[in-house]
């Protein structure tokens, strides 16, 4: 008896597993036709699909991040990267911060410099993954070819923020108006818990010194 019910909770056992595959190629499969079928509703023409993260998606006019819970950012203006974290850290300076105001709130407060990232940058745009580079090196590379996709249809305002120009509506502020302006939007970080006490009354005196 033993054996025979021994075989019994063997063959129960191959059954789950067998449901269990079958039930993961089957949703599997559904979901791939299901993000298509989104594609196509969207016109992607570029995608980049980050382990464990999201998919980022790319028409002529919009990133889409993701495909049941998306997140649409206007394309034009946006530069994309694909560097270190240091690389990353030194850039983004509490001016920078107070540049890109609330959408700074998406940045982590400090990323690892050994880590690999792929970010994307806007007039009020910020988005910043860690991508597997040094696991799956040729991730590098679909990387840079989607931030080069990105950075073609960001178009002149993409290389002016590239260059650090000023943007239209920046340069035609006072400058009494910007500084007011930056400091707004670092107390906004401060309140966001991303500058400390100290750091946002540092760069104040700063912008203030300079009215």
């Amino acid at each position: 008896m033993d054996g025979v019910g021994g075989t019994v909770w063997s063959l129960i056992f191959w059954v789950i597993v067998i449901g269990i595959v079958v039930f993961v190629l089957v949703r599997g499969s559904q979901q791939r036709k299901s993000n298509a079928a989104a594609d196509a509703k969207d016109a992607v023409i570029a995608t980049l699909s980050i382990p464990g993260v999201s998919t980022l998606r790319l028409t002529q006019d919009e990133l889409i991040d993701g495909y049941e819970k998306t997140v649409r950012y206007p394309v034009k203006g946006l530069v994309a990267r694909v560097e270190e974290g240091g690389t990353v850290n030194r850039r983004m300076t509490v001016t920078r911060m107070a540049t890109l105001g609330l959408a700074a709130a998406a940045l982590p407060k400090r990323l690892d410099d050994r880590e690999t990232y792929f970010t994307i940058e806007g007039p009020q745009t910020v988005i910043v993954h860690q991508i597997p580079v040094k696991k799956n090196p040729t991730f590098g590379v679909e990387a840079r070819k989607f931030a080069a996709q990105v950075n073609r249809l960001g178009g002149a305002a993409s290389a002016d923020m590239a260059s650090g120009a000023p943007e239209p509506e920046q340069a035609n502020r006072t400058p009494d108006a910007d500084i007011v302006k930056q400091i707004e939007q670092l107390a906004a970080l401060r309140d966001a818990g991303h500058l400390t006490e100290d750091e946002f009354a540092a760069k104040k005196a700063e912008l203030l010194s300079r009215m």
